[in-house]
């Protein structure tokens, strides 16, 4: 199980909760969730003030090929899965409205764990996603992971 924080080069700040099931030593079934705060902003006009917020939850499942070795792991990953992008804004006495959007999505990636200690470890990753109608990120994060036997 991992916790995960990452950050995108437009200010995207995630949480996330990953799991890793061993089938054998080398490969393992992964899933994730991350909720990607996108934006929020705050703007007035002519007496009316605008709040909008904008999200993304991201649930992602696949495979993930090891290479164990004795302190570091390097790791290729293939997921799939979906994307759900919320956005609301909120307009006080006016009320509020929101659009949201589901695509699915998929790609490769790679990382690396690094053992601290028996059950915990500092874990990096780089995700590539694609996704329907033409959608494309990076997803990095960095965490910390605990193995339980």
């Amino acid at each position: 199980m991992n916790l995960d924080f990452s950050r995108h080069a437009t200010g995207l700040k995630a949480l996330g909760l990953g799991y890793a099931g061993g089938i054998n030593r080398y490969i393992a079934v992964i899933g994730n969730y991350a909720l990607h705060a996108i934006d929020r902003d705050s703007g007035c006009f002519a007496g009316a003030c605008a709040t909008r917020t904008a999200r993304e939850h991201e649930w992602t499942g696949g495979v993930r090929a090891s290479l164990p070795l004795r302190l570091v792991t390097p790791y290729l990953i293939g997921s799939l899965g979906a994307l759900h992008s919320t956005v609301r804004v909120e307009a006080g006495r006016f009320g509020e409205a929101s659009a949201d959007d589901k695509i699915f999505v998929g790609g490769p990636g790679f990382g690396f764990d690094i053992r601290l200690h028996r059950f915990l470890g500092f874990q990096a990753e780089s995700r590539f996603m694609f996704g329907t109608q033409g959608y494309l990120y990076n997803r990095s994060m960095i965490g910390l992971y605990f193995r339980h036997r």
